[in-house]
């Protein structure tokens, strides 16, 4: 019993001991109960298991990290792949610092860590971008080799490797030297027998010309590649015929030799015809080699012209909304506007309302590529009625903040309003005038704005029923103080002083303007604008001609200042204003009548018959010997010449003796002759207001109605010089030569 007892101890301590073993070999396995079953103590002591296991993980963390050298912990920073496998395996090892927890402050080295990483991979991929590159230019000669084996298949394999190959950019720029490659892929695209071979080929050829060198390549194959390319828009297969014309269009934008190599082998007309094509992006590739093309290039463009690709580019815009395909042709537009022969085909095809259409368009490429073209078209589309939408979407474009803007819709709104009553009244129901005006005063310092702002709202305020109102605007939105400013204080251009005198004579015509006008000093400005214009050494000065400045003659802006100070003369004060100034005026109006130019002979009869309604100007004006001047004039073929000439004779006769006054009228009475009988006079006649109260009719046109401006850019540039304009006639007239002669008898 004993040894069985002790036996059986000796078994119990043995099989303890194995058991005691066994536990601390074996991994510790923990059994964790569902949330729901955990009781209180039990979830307690659950979360107090983990933070001992997390802090002894932590702690061991930065116990190897304390023991690293400082080499090791920037190297394990800059580049984990190297690190041990357990730092690298702690996900907090980036955010540890030495004094042993987290933070949200990284220190140097951690903070070039990603930096670092990111020029590791950018080495990398440069290494691999080399070995490509040279892989590339090393299996080229052997690409060639296999191109000209006779056996199809194999040269159909060779093809399709050299198109993957070029579609990596390493490959496709080491193929874009080798000059062999590409005659080979010329070479094969030129067989027709195999149509996948032509799109293979092709296609390579496309993506080699993505680079310049490729494009360089590609065209010194002179005997072959751009005809061939050409040639190739003739296919039907619309992968051919993409590849083919964004290769040519690679080597027309990089090779300026072979657009005329386009144009010898009669590209202008194959890719014309292509225009009817329905792929909007394939469109955009034509139309953008027919501008290459163009541009600069005369020929070119009556080429189009008669291939009908005007009329197409015209209906592309019509119907297209591809933001890209509109801004190519839109500038393809641009270039043809400057063409004599293409630019009244635009406008008669409906060019402008299309060009139109895109004013509001959110692409500023697209808007102002129209505006240049509106603005070369507009001096051909000055009659056209149908265009409302138009000239209101133009008037909108003056508040815009891109200058570029405002000087082409003010440009074109002033040749647009130009001899058209309709678009005059369209722009000034649409608050035109303000917005003209408000553009004048905050852009007075740009004349470039100024000019054509000017000129649109001299259009305006005549000739039409909401004249008046256009007036209104200017005078009620301070314009006729920046007028006065142009005149005076600024040494503007003869454009912008030619627009501005003609402005101020038709806001002159309204009667409630004459005392705004006299008392900011348009008597004394249009004075010195005619003495800036007399000739030295001569008594008083005379108006000379034929000089040419900025585009306008001195003769012009001699009329501008006559009629301005007729229409302004009207007012009585303003003839006494006229009257007082010191110098005297009249010696340099008496000299005036001697000019040879007959508008010029009108304008200074019209301001001295208003002049002379005051007798101190029909004393000084006889005094300086322009009695026997008139007497020619009476003469004259033009019958406003030779009526003015008779009212001045008839008010400076208003004190001589009856001798003089018989004699005077039967020189009325053979100037009266001078019309045939049964024909009728050359304007209508009206009865004068009685001696000494003769005036001008507000319909009288000496100067307001200027031809439109051809802006004549080269191709698109943004500025252009405008023509010179030719002054209006004389509409009617209040002087009566029957009248007057009848006054005169005795």
């Amino acid at each position: 019993m004993a040894s069985y007892e002790v036996r059986q101890y000796t078994t119990t301590t043995t099989s303890r001991t194995s058991t005691r073993q066994q536990r601390e070999e074996a991994p510790e396995l923990s059994f964790e109960l569902p949330w729901s079953d955990r009781t209180d103590g039990q979830q307690l002591q659950f979360e107090q298991q983990q933070q001992v296991q997390h802090g002894s993980r932590t702690l061991d963390s930065l116990s190897r990290r304390i023991h690293q050298t400082r080499a090791g912990r920037i190297r394990d920073a800059l580049f984990p792949e190297t690190a041990d496998s357990a730092l690298a395996g702690d996900a907090t090892l980036g955010r540890l610092t030495l004094s042993g927890g987290a933070s949200g402050d990284f220190t140097a080295v951690q903070r070039l860590a990603e930096p670092a990483r990111t020029l590791k991979t950018a080495v990398v991929n440069v290494i691999n971008y080399q070995e490509d590159a040279d892989v590339a230019a090393h299996a080229a000669v052997e690409l060639c080799r296999l191109m000209r084996d006779s056996d199809q298949t194999v040269s159909m394999r060779a093809a399709t490797l050299i198109l993957l190959l070029c579609k990596k950019q390493a490959c496709r720029l080491a193929f874009a030297t080798q000059l062999d490659l590409i005659e080979c892929l010329l070479a094969a695209a030129a067989r027709p027998s195999n149509a996948d071979m032509l799109r293979t080929c092709i296609g390579a050829l496309c993506h080699i010309s993505r680079s310049e060198q490729g494009c360089v390549c590609i065209f010194q194959c002179r005997e072959r590649a751009v005809p061939l390319l050409v040639h190739l828009l003739g296919q039907g297969d619309d992968r051919v015929l993409f590849y083919s014309i964004t290769c040519l269009r690679a080597i027309l934008l990089c090779v300026e030799e072979a657009r005329a190599e386009l144009r010898a082998c009669d590209g202008v007309v194959v890719i014309t015809r292509l225009l009817r094509h329905g792929d909007i992006r394939f469109l955009a590739l034509l139309v953008d080699c027919l501008q290459l093309v163009a541009f600069g290039n005369e020929e070119t463009k009556l080429l189009i012209l008669k291939s009908g690709g005007t009329v197409e580019l015209v209906d592309i815009l019509r119907r297209a909304n591809y933001e890209k395909l509109l801004f190519v042709t839109a500038r393809l537009l641009k270039v043809l506007s400057v063409c004599s022969s293409n630019k009244p085909v635009i406008v008669e095809s409906g060019g402008m309302n299309a060009l139109g259409r895109h004013l509001r368009s959110e692409s500023g490429r697209l808007v102002i590529n129209v505006l240049w073209t509106l603005r070369n078209l507009s001096d051909q589309a000055y009659h056209l009625r149908d265009m409302d939408q138009l000239l209101r979407d133009l008037v909108d474009l003056l508040g815009s903040q891109d200058m570029d803007y405002v000087i082409c819709a003010a440009g074109i709104l002033c040749n647009l309003t130009c001899w058209n009553p309709h678009n005059k009244a369209v722009v000034t129901g649409s608050n035109g005038a303000v917005a003209l005006t408000q553009t004048l005063c905050a852009a007075q310092d740009r004349e470039e704005v100024t000019e054509p702002v000017v000129c649109a709202l001299r259009h305006i305020t005549h000739q039409h029923d909401q004249a008046h109102a256009a007036a209104e605007a200017v005078r009620y939105h301070y314009g006729v103080t920046v007028l006065l400013k142009l005149l005076t204080e600024v040494q503007s251009r003869r454009p912008l002083v030619k627009a501005a005198l003609g402005l101020c004579r038709n806001l002159a015509l309204f009667d409630e303007n004459c005392a705004p006008l006299r008392e900011q000093g348009l008597v004394e400005a249009a004075v010195d604008a005619l003495q800036q214009l007399s000739a030295p050494g001569s008594p008083g000065g005379s108006l000379i001609s034929g000089d040419v400045l900025d585009g306008v003659a001195s003769e012009e802006v001699t009329e501008a200042a006559l009629a301005c100070l007729q229409a302004l003369c009207r007012e009585h004060l303003s003839r006494e204003a006229l009257l007082g100034l010191r110098p005297p005026v009249m010696p340099l109006l008496a000299q005036a009548l001697h000019s040879n130019q007959e508008h010029i002979q009108r304008c200074v009869a019209g301001l001295l018959a208003e002049v002379t309604a005051d007798p101190r100007a029909a004393q000084q004006l006889e005094g300086e010997g322009a009695a026997a001047r008139l007497t020619q004039l009476l003469h004259s073929r033009n019958d406003a010449v030779a009526t003015y000439a008779a009212a001045i004779l008839y008010q400076m006769a208003a004190d001589k003796p009856a001798d003089y006054r018989a004699r005077l009228q039967s020189e009325l009475a053979h100037s009266l002759a001078r019309d045939q009988p049964g024909e009728p006079p050359a304007y209508t006649w009206n009865d004068a207001g009685g001696a000494g109260s003769v005036s001008i009719s507000r319909q009288f046109d000496a100067h307001s109605m200027d031809g439109p401006r051809s802006y004549q850019q080269q191709d698109g540039n943004q500025s252009g010089a405008p023509s010179p304009h030719h002054s209006g006639s004389l509409h009617n007239s209040r002087y009566n030569l029957q009248s007057l002669t009848e006054q005169m008898d005795v």
